[in-house]
């Protein structure tokens, strides 16, 4: 008997960008049960885009919408998509009040039943697991500068294995944390199946990266793909963090505008590293024991991995 397998989608928005370098965040796990998920639904001017894609794939209703962080380029097209096609639940970080009233608009708009997902928080999609694992519950009710900077119990010169080029864009960028807090407190969670596993991490910065080494055994954080975070631009990808992660392929939502020290770092593990942007849309098959990833014009390209 053939086993149907999980299969994860990440839409490349280059085709249809209006304005150079506007992309955002947009994926699809499609179980073996039948259920859906998107990941992200990018800006408001792909609302149409993603929909006809989605259709494309036989999607006829969203079981589950699960917006990373709430930054326009990662819920941007949802509420219009949800006019098309049904939206049932909707996940979501918690949120200070500074978003919370605009979140709330949101999934008013989407019309759906919510929940915000905290670190240990879990769900089972037939075989499939997830876990939540950041952000933490104490740190979600008030998120402030204060407790933004408590993160930063190591000295940036500290952390292992930094490069002068990452000390140097997060010290500039310091000061300028409290607009990136959406980002810093993104949803991250480990999807697992059979012998495969997936890190889905938002827009998570270096800060997260640290707390998730402070907080996790290697084994929690390793991974059979992981998301490149922020769309590989420069505020995350210490190679300690990499180096633990120990993924076979990493991916990237973007117009792959990556961060050096990263790049190197998925090299120095022998990662497979594709981006949207470059590669085009990029599509992950798993029945649990294998994994096939297939990716260019037509998915000419793919590579199989034994789990």
């Amino acid at each position: 008997m053939s086993i149907i397998p999980l299969k994860i989608y990440f839409l490349d928005m280059r085709p249809h960008q209006i304005r150079p370098g506007a992309h955002g965040d947009c994926s699809l796990i499609a179980f073996p049960t039948g259920e859906t998920m998107l990941v992200d639904s990018s800006l408001p001017e792909y609302a149409g885009h993603i929909t006809a894609w989605l259709r494309s794939l036989g999607v006829e209703k969203i079981d589950w919408f699960w917006a990373s962080h709430y930054h326009i380029d990662h819920v941007g097209s949802i509420a219009q998509i949800a006019r098309e096609i049904p939206v049932l639940h909707y996940l979501g970080p918690q949120f200070d009040r500074t978003f919370d009233e605009g979140y709330q608009q949101h999934i008013r708009a989407v019309g759906c039943t919510e929940r915000r997902m905290r670190a240990g928080d879990t769900m089972d999609v037939g075989d499939v697991h997830i876990e939540v694992l950041f952000p933490f519950p104490d740190m979600q009710d008030e998120c402030n500068d204060a407790l933004i900077r408590s993160m930063y119990e190591k000295p940036l010169t500290a952390w292992p294995d930094m490069t002068p080029e990452a000390l140097s864009f997060q010290k500039e960028n310091f000061c300028t944390l409290r607009g990136e807090m959406g980002n810093i407190f993104s949803n991250v969670f480990r999807l697992t199946y059979g012998s495969f596993s997936m890190l889905f991490t938002g827009d998570m910065h270096m800060e997260t990266e640290q707390f998730l080494l402070d907080h996790y055994s290697p084994e929690k954080l390793h991974a059979t793909v992981t998301k490149i975070p922020h769309h590989y631009v420069q505020t995350s990808g210490m190679p300690a963090y990499i180096r633990t992660v120990r993924p076979r392929m990493s991916i990237a939502l973007g117009d792959g505008r990556w961060a050096p020290w990263e790049k190197k770092a998925l090299e120095e593990v022998g990662a497979l590293d594709l981006v949207t942007g470059v590669d085009g849309e990029i599509t992950l098959a798993t029945d649990g024991h294998t994994l096939t990833a297939a990716w260019g014009k037509e998915k000419s390209v793919s590579r199989r991995f034994d789990l």
